[in-house]
């Protein structure tokens, strides 16, 4: 879902205005973010099972930092409202800098490529990925443009 609703921004950045398939690339995003505000935990986290936390519980960084990159990059383009979606977008932040983000900076929390949302599957503060750290860096980059 993350990667998705990243790829909408990345998209809508570049297509251009008068484009035919802009409209349904900005609906769908919005739809996206309103889905989103009904499943972030408490902490500021997104779970690898969105519609079913209790089956995989616990913070997953990728998705949460790809998540916290389009809110923001959608309220800093106008798209989103920020009096509905910055208190999403900062609680996610907080968790970003100070769950994920690990003393030696790396970003933890993040699971394996390829592995499904098994209860099985431990991700931990040393679960750490490349493609954790770019999406962590994305939207780092987003929150700075909005200030």
């Amino acid at each position: 879902n993350g990667w998705v609703y990243a790829a909408f921004a990345k998209v809508l950045t570049d297509l251009p205005e008068n484009d035919p398939r802009r409209p349904l690339f900005t609906e769908r995003f919005i739809a996206m973010s309103k889905a989103l505000k009904t499943t972030q935990q408490e902490g500021g986290y997104w779970t690898r099972t969105m519609l079913d936390p209790a089956h995989a519980p616990g913070p997953e960084t990728s998705g949460t930092a790809f998540f916290t990159y389009g809110l923001y990059w959608g309220m800093n383009n106008g798209l989103l409202s920020k009096k509905e979606y910055l208190p999403m977008a900062k609680k996610a932040w907080k968790y970003l800098t100070e769950t994920a983000l690990q003393e030696d900076m790396n970003i933890g929390y993040v699971q394996p490529i390829g592995e499904n949302a098994s209860p099985k599957t431990t991700v931990s503060a040393k679960s750490t990925y490349n493609f954790g750290t770019g999406a962590w860096l994305l939207a780092a980059c987003e929150v700075y443009r909005s200030l």
